[in-house]
């Protein structure tokens, strides 16, 4: 800038501050940051389960408990942290998400939200999975297994299973997911259900993030030139009018 005025950058200032392009930016991105929780989450509780189903080695020594001492403990114990870790972080990205549409009710946006919410939610997988988080944290743990099967001219295959019935023991299930549940067979494959709920989300979100320039893209557009005018589009990085600080001579 050829000449600084204090008071017109003190306004550039609280523009930025207070800019809608601002605030939605933030909601966004912490949105997209709880989903990333959820992803990392997700990815640690596969790699445990693929460690046994992938491994007939580990697996026979968990199920035997042989070997190490404690095998068997050992495994169940990072299970069912695991577990809380990822059903945690999928009821907190739904709660979040909740939050982040009401500040578009009524809209488009969120009318097609709920929509394709709805469809996930008739199958009975997602209020299964998140219920199952409060049966972990209020009530006691899941019944989960190591599972062995045998099929003819088939290799054995080992499976971290959760054993319907005495899940179904549970009194607090919601109507959907107790009929989810009674669907399923006597020892359901966690995986299946953990990946197959991963697919569901992620189509949703996918789609949702695609809405933001639709949404805000003429708000962020508006906050970008404010930045440029607080800065400097020689300051800015991204601007045709950009200039790389000069190097210090030290590194000449």
């Amino acid at each position: 800038m050829d000449h600084f005025d204090p008071a017109q950058q003190a306004d550039r200032y609280q523009r930025i501050q207070n800019h809608p392009g601002r605030t939605a930016t933030s909601r966004w991105d912490s949105l997209q940051r709880i989903h990333k929780v959820l992803q990392a989450n997700e990815s640690e509780i596969l790699q445990l389960i693929d460690a046994v189903q992938n491994d007939e080695e580990a697996a026979i020594e968990v199920m035997r408990n042989v070997g190490r001492a404690g095998s068997a403990e050992v495994y169940f114990d990072e299970l069912i942290r695991r577990s809380h870790n990822y059903l945690s972080a999928l009821k907190m990205l739904v709660d979040h998400t909740r939050n982040l549409m009401r500040h578009y009710e009524n809209e488009p946006v969120a009318v097609e939200y709920a929509r394709r919410i709805r469809e996930v939610v008739e199958t009975g997988r997602a209020p299964f999975l998140q219920k199952l988080r409060d049966y972990l944290v209020h009530y006691q743990i899941p019944p989960f297994a190591l599972t062995i099967s045998f099929a003819n001219d088939a290799p054995v295959t080992f499976v971290v299973a959760l054993e319907r019935d005495a899940a179904l023991e549970y009194k607090d299930w919601p109507a959907n997911a107790k009929k989810y549940l009674k669907q399923r067979p006597e020892k359901i494959n966690f995986r299946d259900e953990i990946t197959a709920y991963s697919a569901d989300l992620e189509g949703i979100y996918r789609w949702l993030y695609e809405r933001f320039t639709e949404l805000h893209g003429h708000e962020i557009d508006e906050f970008n030139n404010l930045i440029v005018e607080f800065q400097g589009a020689r300051n800015t990085p991204g601007h045709p009018d950009y200039q790389l600080p000069p190097v210090p001579e030290e590194f000449d």
